[in-house]
């Protein structure tokens, strides 16, 4: 599933596992992956996640309020949204003419899909006809 993601990605994806362990859970979410996208140690990376008031601080409070009671072993599957993004990511890698998925298409996917969410769809998920 990962063979066109580059070394970087692919830490990224498993940086969020670890992070999905850490907090006990059972699925790895967005605020998994944002926690391992800050971990990339890339500035540019770090900057945007903080514009966009996606802190490690902020992130860690966030996943803090989900943490589960018993750390899970093996594999850890994704969240429907995490499973989105990694979509969005191929996909944008192909738009742009990359052959790879690098750490600055999950970076994109996840904040266009936090954005999407936010401000396109009701409290129960619906699209809300915009």
């Amino acid at each position: 599933m990962f063979e066109n993601f580059t070394d970087s990605a692919r830490q990224v994806i498993l940086a969020a596992q670890e992070e999905a362990k850490n907090f006990n859970n059972n699925e790895i979410a967005t605020v998994h992956l944002m926690l391992a996208l800050h971990k990339t140690g890339d500035e540019f990376i770090q900057h945007i996640l903080d514009i966009t008031e996606n802190t490690s601080d902020n992130l860690r409070e966030i996943a803090e309020k989900g943490k589960g009671e018993i750390r899970p072993t093996g594999h850890i599957p994704f969240t429907e949204e995490v499973k989105t993004i990694i979509r969005f990511s191929s996909f944008e890698a192909t738009k742009n003419n990359s052959l790879f998925v690098e750490s600055l298409h999950l970076l994109y996917s996840s904040i266009t899909f936090i954005v999407y969410k936010k401000y396109f769809t009701t409290p129960s998920g619906e699209q809300n006809g915009v």
